[in-house]
């Protein structure tokens, strides 16, 4: 991979963010709390979390719970910021786990769509 390969990924994460400018995220309380790589990765778990819940076909999916995977994905936005930072910054994060991060955020994207349409047609 090099620097470039990595720049690409971190420009498309900055162009197509959509949920970490919600308003409830106004302060800056979740990026201080992301202190450390685990932080990060717990992050990503807490979504991949979520999303395994409502895709289980008992789970009727309402208007909260759409909200509350909004805010998840809006916190794991947050951490690949910290990842960003971190990367370019220290050696704690290395460009294929980054790149690997945003790519999890796309794919978390992709099965939000799904859910909205699974709530759509229940």
């Amino acid at each position: 991979m090099g620097n470039k390969t990595v720049q690409i990924s971190i420009n498309k994460f900055r162009e197509k963010r959509r949920f970490s400018g919600e308003d409830f995220f106004k302060d800056n309380k979740v990026f201080n709390e992301m202190k450390t790589k685990q932080n990060i990765y717990r992050a990503r778990v807490i979504v991949q979390n979520h999303i395994d819940t409502y895709n289980d076909k008992s789970f009727d999916v309402g208007q909260e719970d759409i909200q509350d995977l909004k805010k998840v994905i809006g916190e794991f936005e947050i951490a690949i910021s910290k990842a960003i930072q971190l990367y370019e910054h220290t050696i704690e994060i290395i460009e294929k786990e980054l790149i690997e991060l945003i790519d999890n955020l796309f794919s978390f994207y992709n099965e939000f769509e799904k859910l909205i349409t699974k709530k759509t047609f229940r």
